[in-house]
């Protein structure tokens, strides 16, 4: 039998209203699966299995292909591939746990510093020790230039060394027992020719080429500092103080103080600029992170949602879209212009400590506190989607209308044949009776 709307017409009214009520549910449910890709959720999870205690922190390789990772109690690092989520190999030779790993921005140097204060440099192709640095007192910190030729380090005694990274040779030392104490760090401006040390009482911006001080700001906070930075443009520092917990901005090139961020006294900072350098991230107590306009000092937009502490931030690539990460073992994506929550993915694992995202913003890898890590996929598969969503759900619209435009038509079908039939039965009934008084 051939199907046609005549086919359709000769079934019964309730089978006919079954058939397109079928048909619009399953263009429906197309349409929502096409949204729902469109929206691009994150597909997986894949579970890397690291069998430590807890997460510690992970990067990515800058071409996206590795995933680096360090945890609690655990003197190696270990290498998986970011696309099926295989354990690669083990970067080994550190005797104390690691705290810190970086990668140089070609992908063929890791540096990792442990907690006793060595740091070691390994062949990313071959897994090999290329160098261990000389101890210069205990090393507290270091960064890897933009170029990535060169390594810089800072020592609890003040010191300063800059090394070949290619092949661990030492090409200056500065700085020697200028400062001392506790939380020493070293901050690489993005061109590479600035550097920021900070120091429990004080932070020291420095001249690469000719290696001389351009500012000191002494006693930035109250109490100690915590760390710091440079914004993406390179005019502005920031330190962050670790008992007051606020956020100060200052002229790299003088000092002087720009603007000055609070949250509660003792919190632990997180601070990310947009690339224009005009809007910074901050946070605003435990569980709530602000945007705020550099220039004008206004709060652009709060970024809650979170129900316990949370200390890591990011931005994608295009800086559309902030990704948050909490102890509430969830992450959250926002937008970035009007600060509202546009997906919460839950670890299920406790406590959430980072979620950093791949250079292409198609992966995410969650730092938890158990010993498992979690791999997401963004599953969009391009633009199709969203050209694929619009067709389905305008068809779905139109054939909703023809739905209940048809249906009304057997309705009112219904109704014109209810009157005919009874005009029908009353002219037949005034026949009869008319022929019955003709008989008598």
């Amino acid at each position: 039998m051939k199907l046609s709307w005549k086919t359709l017409e000769r079934l019964p009214r309730r089978l006919r209203f079954s058939l397109r009520s079928l048909v619009i549910f399953i263009l429906l449910a197309a349409s929502a699966v096409a949204f729902w890709h469109h929206r691009g959720p994150w597909a997986g999870p894949v579970f890397l299995n690291t069998k430590w205690y807890m997460g510690r922190g992970a990067t990515f390789s800058s071409d996206g292909s590795r995933i680096l990772a360090w945890g609690d109690h655990d003197n190696n690092v270990r290498v998986w591939d970011a696309r099926t989520g295989e354990l690669l190999s083990f970067l080994t030779g550190h005797t104390s746990e690691v705290v810190r790993v970086a990668l140089s921005p070609d992908d063929t140097r890791v540096v990792a510093k442990a907690e006793d204060g060595t740091v070691k440099i390994w062949d990313m192709r071959t897994g090999t020790v290329v160098c261990t640095l000389p101890p210069h007192g205990t090393i507290s910190s270091f960064d890897i230039s933009p170029g990535g030729k060169q390594l810089v380090t800072t020592s609890l005694t003040g010191t300063i060394q800059i090394w070949n990274l290619l092949s661990g040779r030492l090409l200056a030392t500065m700085g020697e027992n200028e400062a001392q104490g506790y939380g020493a760090g070293a901050y690489l401006s993005p061109d590479g020719n600035r550097l920021l040390v900070t120091h429990a009482y004080s932070a020291r911006v420095w001249s690469l080429g000719d290696r001389t001080r351009i500012a000191v700001i002494y006693m930035p906070h109250w109490g100690r500092v915590a760390g710091g930075g440079f914004s993406p443009d390179g005019k502005i520092v920031y330190t962050m103080g670790l008992d007051d917990g606020k956020v100060k901005l200052w002229r790299a090139s003088s000092g002087q103080p720009v603007l000055t961020l609070s949250s509660r006294k003792g919190a632990q900072q997180c601070v990310v600029f947009f690339p224009d350098s005009r809007r910074v991230i901050t946070k605003v107590n435990d569980s709530t992170m602000t945007i705020t306009d550099v220039q004008t000092q206004q709060r652009l937009a709060l970024l809650e949602g979170h129900t316990k502490i949370t200390d890591f931030a990011t931005l994608y690539p295009d800086a559309t879209r902030i990704v948050t990460a909490s102890q509430d073992g969830t992450a959250r994506i926002w937008d970035a212009e009007t600060g509202a929550c546009l997906m919460v993915i839950d670890t299920d694992m406790g406590c959430c400590y980072s979620a950093p995202l791949s250079p292409d913003a198609r992966r995410m890898i969650m730092v938890t506190s158990s010993p498992t890590m979690l791999l997401w996929r963004w599953r969009r598969p391009e633009w199709w989607w969203g050209v694929a969503w619009l067709p389905s759900f305008w068809a779905t619209v139109l054939f909703a209308g023809l739905l209940a435009w048809s249906f009304w038509c057997d309705r009112l079908k219904d109704y014109h044949q209810s009157v005919r039939q009874a005009a029908a039965n009353a002219l037949k009934k005034i026949r009869g009776e008319g022929e019955g008084g003709a008989q008598e």
